[in-house]
């Protein structure tokens, strides 16, 4: 029988490389990932008991075009909105900070109760995915998230850099 967790309070989430717009995203690798997305959006706007979601985002993220200058306008705009609600965290990891804690890829870290004994790592590559258990592999990403927070863009300031690119897509 497979371990069953309750409802993910919060998610910490690194991204290194833009994500392809929803409506622009490929099929590979199978729509199942894009169900996912959509429904982890859906739990981090609801209005009532949101979940909880932090990223620190690669400056990649943000500057590579991705789907055309439109696309990434409204992509970003959209980022930003989200990113002034009471339950989002988003921080952007400048250029100049160079190597970092991350520099494996991108990774999600689910908290499914206050304790963080059942914390799970997951992590998401070109021919599926993983998730993380042993509290030593999970504890590993908790102090990369911790280092990659304490070098990005303070929230504010992110929000900004967010914006002024989104301006530079016309």
């Amino acid at each position: 029988m497979p371990h069953r967790h309750p409802p993910a309070r919060t998610h910490r989430v690194h991204q290194s490389q833009p994500s392809p717009p929803a409506r622009h995203r490929p099929e590979f690798p199978g729509p199942f990932r894009h169900r996912l997305r959509m429904a982890r959006q859906e739990t981090v706007t609801r209005t009532e008991d949101p979940l909880e979601f932090w990223t620190v985002l690669n400056e990649a993220a943000i500057r590579r075009c991705v789907g055309g200058p439109a696309v990434m306008r409204e992509q970003l705009r959209r980022l930003a909105d989200v990113a002034e609600l009471p339950n989002v965290t988003v921080q952007i990891l400048p250029y100049g900070v160079g190597a970092h804690a991350a520099m494996m890829g991108p990774f999600t870290i689910v908290t499914f109760n206050e304790d963080g004994a059942d914390d799970v790592t997951y992590l998401e590559y070109a021919a599926g995915s993983l998730y993380l258990e042993k509290r030593d592999a999970v504890r590993n990403y908790t102090r990369a998230f911790d280092d990659l927070r304490a070098s990005a863009l303070d929230p504010r300031g992110s929000l900004d850099l967010i914006r002024r690119t989104a301006d530079t897509f016309a």
